[in-house]
Order: structure tokens, then sequence, then C-alpha cells
């Protein structure tokens, strides 16, 4: 992968992660503790996908295998995801510092964490468009309470 990070990649990439947890916290049903977001890293990390994977320099060059910073903590695994889902629209682009860098390396190495970060954002990725639909994992935090809201590769990469 020949690649070039910049700057504002490491910062836009770092405020994804940042408003991942956020939207996480405050409107994801059961936030950090959500039973769909546990199950799927727990069963990340029991089968390894995360164990040793690809992380790209600040220079935008590919380093030895490493343990992807989402094996920290559920938390982190939805954050560090939801960089690479959000940012990674394209399949060539590196949008996140430890593989999977996008949305199409996600459905490749971890289909389980595609399925359920689409479910969490409330996206509908099977229309061309990917519009977004109503989810029940959603919830609004109002005066203080938490309450559910109604249902309403291969080949060159580039950094973007």
């Amino acid at each position: 992968h020949n690649v070039a990070l910049s700057h504002c990649v490491d910062a836009g990439a770092l405020f994804l992660r940042m408003m991942a947890k956020a939207y996480l916290f405050h409107c994801v049903e059961d936030g950090f503790e959500n039973k769909d977001l546990r199950r799927c890293y727990e069963k990340a990390m029991k089968e390894g996908i995360y164990r040793e994977v690809i992380m790209m320099s600040h220079g935008g060059e590919e380093e030895s295998l490493s343990r992807a910073y989402a094996t920290q903590s559920p938390v982190e695994y939805f954050a560090e995801l939801s960089t690479a889902f959000l940012g990674g629209i394209e399949e060539d682009i590196v949008f996140n510092k430890w593989q999977p860098f996008n949305r199409a390396e996600i459905q490749s190495m971890d289909p389980r964490a595609y399925k359920m970060l689409q479910r969490l954002w409330g996206l509908d990725l099977s229309s061309d468009d990917g519009r977004i639909t109503s989810s029940s994992n959603h919830r609004s935090r109002a005066a203080g309470t938490r309450k559910k809201t109604p249902k309403s590769s291969s080949g060159s990469r580039k950094w973007r």
C-alpha cells in the first residue's frame, strides 16, 4: 500500500473516534453496556480477528503486524471500527491507523461487526444511497435522564 498520511487525516480520524464514543454513550440503547456491541466484541476477541493486523505509521507506511487498538475494550472496538466504517467509504482509502482501514475491510474481516455497525448507526447499506433508517437501538438524553426514542484489499491505497 502506498499512502501518505497528513496531520488533517489524523485529526479527522481522531474526531470520528471521539464522536463515536459520544454517540455510543448518548444515542445507543444501554450505551457502553450495549448487549449487541458486547456480544460482537467478545466473539471477535475469541476468534482472534484483531490479534495481528496491519498498523500504518504516521508517514503512511505499513508497519509490522500489531494487535489492533480495537482489542482494548468494547468501547474502543466500537470507536475504532466506526472510524473505518464512517470515514472509509471508498475501498482504496485508508481511514484508520489499524486494520480494518475502511468499510469494505470491516465487511470482509468482521462481517458480524459490519452488520452491528449498520444497526447501531441506523444505516441501511443494502441500498445504493446508504439511507438512514429508524432503529430501536437509539436513545435520547433529555433533562439528565436517558430515554429510548420511538422507533423511527489489495491494490494501492490513499489517505482521505
